[in-house]
Formats: structure tokens, sequence, C-alpha cells
């Protein structure tokens, strides 16, 4: 009984010290007035970019400055599939960095065809456009993606990270969404020789449906989480909010180095309650998700 509570305490301990390394992705839409109440000054928070239309861009830009206006670290994706034109990227990191953002994802970008000349992150890193920013991190995929065998993800891993630090900017990954604790640690374990002391954030779900787990595995072609998904008969049959405690209790006592990413769909207020959840308590208390933030 004492080894038993001895070893809880440990993993809590781990959670604890995990969940403190926390960082955020949030659409921009759900980014609102009063967030840095509930976030610690300088947390790092990912703002997705799905359009490049006139309303998502201002929604973004307006993301951007609520966070640096609450004391937060935003980090606006820059997806290259998705730039009409060298003048757009161009125009959009002069506003970015108007802002006092000096750090940026930079991803592939999800559409069949590129919508302009940027077919890849590398065609953005090259470009010249987003060399002033200091800090920059690359997409990685430990789950099977569709489009990209495993041989070419390792050899872009390789160029991307190489470039990014002889351009003199500091490199960091974060991995596309997981749900699979054993995918995330087996590909940085893999991968170490060529990540050495990169900063890793593997992006992990907050409390969401399963039904929206599937809807992201399907839409970004990853077959190994699908079928991981699947196979978690219960868990497809519970469309009801769940946490990941799993996950964050597998990764929080693994030996890698790696700080979680919660992708917090549009349940930002059950997402941050959560985290706050581990960060005092590990999983010692009930970690159902919170309604208070909501109620604010």
């Amino acid at each position: 009984m004492l080894q038993s509570l001895m070893a809880n305490e440990v993993l809590n301990e781990q959670i604890r010290n995990f969940s403190q390394k926390a960082s955020y992705e949030i659409l921009p839409k759900y980014v609102t007035a009063g967030i840095g109440r509930y976030l610690a000054p300088k947390t790092s928070v990912f703002i997705g970019h799905q359009s490049c239309d006139d309303e998502y861009m201002t929604e973004m830009l307006n993301a951007l400055k609520t966070l640096k206006a609450e004391h937060l670290n935003p980090v606006p994706h820059v997806a290259a599939r998705r730039l009409p034109s060298a003048n757009f990227l161009s125009d959009m990191m002069n506003e970015i960095h108007g802002l006092g953002v000096d750090h940026l994802l930079v991803v592939g970008g999800d559409t069949p065809e590129p919508l302009g000349p940027y077919a890849n992150s590398m065609d953005i890193l090259t470009s010249g456009y987003i060399d002033r920013f200091s800090k920059i991190d690359i997409a990685a995929y430990p789950d099977s993606h569709r489009n990209i065998p495993e041989s070419v993800q390792i050899d872009c891993l390789k160029q991307k990270l190489s470039f990014i630090k002889e351009n003199g900017q500091t490199a960091g990954i974060s991995t596309l969404l997981s749900f699979n604790h054993l995918s995330i640690i087996n590909w940085a374990d893999k991968n170490a020789p060529i990540v050495g002391n990169t900063p890793i954030r593997a992006t992990i779900s907050g409390p969401c449906s399963t039904y929206d787990k599937a809807r992201f595995a399907y839409k970004f072609g990853q077959t190994k989480m699908l079928s991981y998904l699947f196979s978690q008969r219960a868990a497809m049959a519970n469309i009801a909010a769940s946490t990941p405690d799993k996950i964050v209790s597998h990764l929080a006592a693994s030996a890698i180095d790696i700080a979680p990413r919660f992708s917090t769909f549009s349940q930002v207020a059950d997402c941050v309650s959560y985290v706050k959840s581990l960060q005092s308590d590990g999983l010692s208390t009930s970690t159902r998700p919170s309604r208070a933030l909501n109620r604010e």
C-alpha cells in the first residue's frame, strides 16, 4: 500500500512538472480579452492559419494583439500551401512582426494543391520573408501522413533544422496532434540523433469528444491514429468530453525531454481548467474539466 502511494506521488510530481511546460493551440476566434488571467505570463499560445481571406486574417491579427497585450507569447502558424502570393506573405509578416511577435510555426498546410507559389514549409524558410523572426518552429509527424512518406519526413526534418540554425535562428519542433503516446515516444527516440537538443512540443488533445479526434485524424490522413482510435471501442462510443489522462501520464513519466502543446479545439476554458488541475494536483484529484472559466 505504502509503495503504491509513493509510486503515485512520484507520477503526480512528474505530471505537475510536465504540465508546467504547457503551451496551447487556439483558433483565433476563441482568443478573447481576459485570457491572460488564466495563463502564466509568457505562456506560448499557437494561433492556427486556416485561411487567407480578409475575415480570417483580421481575426488572426486581433488574436495576436490580444495575446501580446496580456503578456503572453503568441506563435502564429504560417501555412505555406495556403498563401496566394509572395506579396501576401511579405505583407503578412510585416503586420505580424509589427505587433512585436518574434516566434512562428511554419507548416506545409493541408490544401490538396498550393494556392500560390509555396508548396511546402522549406519554401517559406528560404523565402527571406521570415528572417527577422528569431524563433522558428517546424512540424513533425509522429503518426503516419498519407501525403508524406516517412523517408521524406526524415530528410526534410534534417534540412529544415540545419537551415534554421545556419540562418541564425532558434529552432523548435511542434508535432502534429497525436492521441497515442507510443507514437510520440517512438518518434522522439528514433529521431534523437537528428533533433539533438532542439525543443520538442508534443501536440496532444485537451478535453474534447472522440468525434473531434476522429475528424482531425481523417482530415490529416493519419491512418495510424485512426486505427488506434477505432481500436478503443469504448472511447469511440463515448462522445462526451474526455480528458487525456493516459497520454499525459505516459509522456510525463517517459525519459524523453518533451513539453505538451494542448490543442483546445473549441473548448478553451475546459482545456485551461484541465491543465491547471494537472499543474496543481497531478492526477491525484478529479480532472474532469470545470466550467468555471465559462461562467466568468
